[in-house]
């Protein structure tokens, strides 16, 4: 077993002592190579953001709303009268174009010619009824005079037998003889004035008798026409399922055609960009007159343009419209307002390709006046009710605003921003206002902010 000495042990706790030494020294001789160096001050960290200059551009005023097209007018076909139809137009097929005026099918005639030649039968002997009335009458009127004339004769003799009888030159027999040939006599007068007074009544019936001839004369006439169906405007044909010699039954539904001269469009428009369009757009005089459903006045006091997009066979195509009516409630699902547009004689236009179909889907657009030196922001470029800007220091500065409107991307500004300022249009997040910016303009974000304001961009 070994043993360790005590010289030995204090030797091996000395033994740190010269490291010590020598980083002591490190130390010193460091200090002193740094003794005389200058101090460099930190640099202030920046950020980049992008920017562009605040200006007053055109803005005009814009509301997309969407609905469904349908022709302005449509015919449903009925029958009106019965019977077998004997003539069918080629062209009476579903989605064909007929022309005004044309014939589309033919109803058989013939019960209703009968009938009309029966009831001018009874016309013609009618007015030989009310002839002959005419004639009796006139024989009446002179036949009482005769008759009153009789009447006068027979009463002298009768005067005169009375006379006679008194001075007992004559019978009592002879005079009561006498006396009846009066009574008889005046029951003939009294006869004959009672057909006389029957004439007028008999008149009267005989001419009311030709007057409803006339009137079932005039039906039968009319069902004559009926039998006849004419397209009374430039239409397409919607379904059909007629054959020749196919009966037909009163009230019976035909077929429906739709006007191609005009469609209308009912599209939902959010109400706040619908107020702002009118608002901007109303022009001078009584806005309860405006508010009238009628075209001339809804055109003459909303001063706005539309355009109306929709797609067949997949293409896109865009046609000018008006706006022609307001509806007089909002959506029960969306609140939305509802307006009608129309599209005027869209089959005449070649360079804008077919009209919609019934159903389609369209875009409307409406624009309102340009509102000139309107300051404008993107959208992007909002917070709440502050954007940020640069000072002339390109220090970061938080400032309120006041919104006037906002359409898709472009905030129209009322108040808080002056021209020639320096806008933040990215997000700051975290924005500490008084650092320092490095800023990037963003020509792309200004070129296309205005072209949106201006409307030469679609609305998003």
């Amino acid at each position: 077993m070994s043993t360790v000495t005590p010289k030995r042990i204090i030797w091996k706790r000395l033994l740190f002592i010269p490291p010590v030494l020598l980083g002591i020294g490190v130390l010193i001789f460091a200090a002193q190579l740094r003794t005389g160096a200058e101090r460099v001050p930190e640099e202030e960290v920046s950020r980049t953001l992008r920017v562009m200059q605040v200006a007053r551009i055109p803005f005009v005023p814009r509301a997309i709303g969407y609905g469904n097209s349908r022709p302005a007018r449509t015919w449903e076909a009925v029958a009106e009268v019965k019977g077998r139809i004997t003539e069918l137009n080629p062209q009476l097929k579903p989605g064909a174009f007929v022309s005004a005026g044309s014939t589309l099918l033919r109803i058989d005639e013939t019960d209703i010619k009968i009938a009309i030649a029966r009831l001018e039968a009874e016309i013609e002997r009618a007015n030989a009824s009310l002839a002959e009335l005419e004639v009796n009458e006139q024989n009446y009127q002179a036949a009482i005079a005769l008759e009153e004339e009789s009447l006068a004769v027979v009463e002298n003799d009768l005067s005169r037998s009375k006379l006679l009888a008194t001075k007992n030159a004559t019978s009592a027999a002879e005079v009561d003889s006498v006396r009846r040939s009066v009574i008889l006599q005046r029951q003939m007068v009294q006869s004959v004035k009672t057909k006389l007074n029957l004439i007028p009544v008999q008149i009267a019936s005989a001419k009311a008798n030709i007057r409803s001839a006339n009137a079932n004369l005039d039906e039968k006439r009319r069902d004559l026409e009926r039998c006849t169906i004419v397209a009374p405007f430039d239409c397409r044909i919607g379904p059909v399922d007629l054959e020749e010699g196919q009966y037909l039954i009163a009230g019976e539904r035909l077929f429906v055609a739709q006007t191609t001269d005009r469609f209308e469009i009912e599209a939902q428009i959010p109400v706040p960009q619908l107020r702002r369009l009118f608002n901007d757009n109303l022009r001078r005089g009584d806005r309860a007159q405006a508010m009238d459903d009628n075209e001339r006045s809804i055109t003459r006091y909303f001063n706005v343009q539309v355009t109306v997009r929709y797609s067949v066979t997949g293409e896109e195509h865009q046609r000018s419209g008006t706006l022609v009516r307001i509806r007089e409630e909002l959506d029960r699902q969306t609140r939305d307002g509802s307006l009608v547009v129309a599209i005027e004689n869209p089959a005449d236009d070649d360079e804008t390709g077919p009209p919609p179909l019934s159903g389609a889907m369209c875009e409307v657009e409406l624009r309102g006046d340009v509102i000139a030196e309107q300051v404008v922001i993107p959208l992007s470029a909002l917070h709440d009710d502050h954007v940020f800007v640069l000072d002339a220091d390109s220090r970061l500065q938080r400032r309120g605003v006041t919104v006037d409107q906002t359409q898709s991307d472009c905030v129209v500004l009322r108040s808080g921003l002056n021209v020639g300022e320096t806008l933040v249009v990215s997000d700051p997040t975290p924005a500490i206002v008084g650092q320092l910016i490095r800023a990037e303009d963003d020509y792309f974000l200004a070129a296309t902010l205005r072209r949106e304001a201006s409307g030469e961009e679609p609305l998003r």
